[in-house]
């Protein structure tokens, strides 16, 4: 994952990467407060679906790094690939 300079991703840089992987951003509803819960979906809708989850604690910015760069490493491996 290549990330934009010394800093942490802004926002918008980090929901723009899982357009770079071939997914997209949708929102699924939102929090308590009104805040946006967002979620990436890759692949079609009638596959067999993965959760993901990160960013419990939203000022945690490494939990949603961690989370985008295991996703990349998901969607590197081939669909016969056994998980270990």
């Amino acid at each position: 994952m290549t990330l934009p300079g010394p800093r942490y991703p802004s926002l918008p840089e980090l929901l723009a990467i899982p357009e770079t992987l071939g997914g997209r951003v949708t929102t699924i509803g939102e929090s308590i407060k009104g805040r946006p819960i967002r979620c990436f979906e890759h692949g079609p809708s009638s596959a067999p679906t993965v959760l993901l989850t990160a960013l419990m604690h939203g000022l945690e910015i490494v939990g949603g790094l961690g989370l985008i760069a295991s996703a990349q490493a998901l969607l590197k491996l081939s669909p016969t690939t056994p998980l270990r």
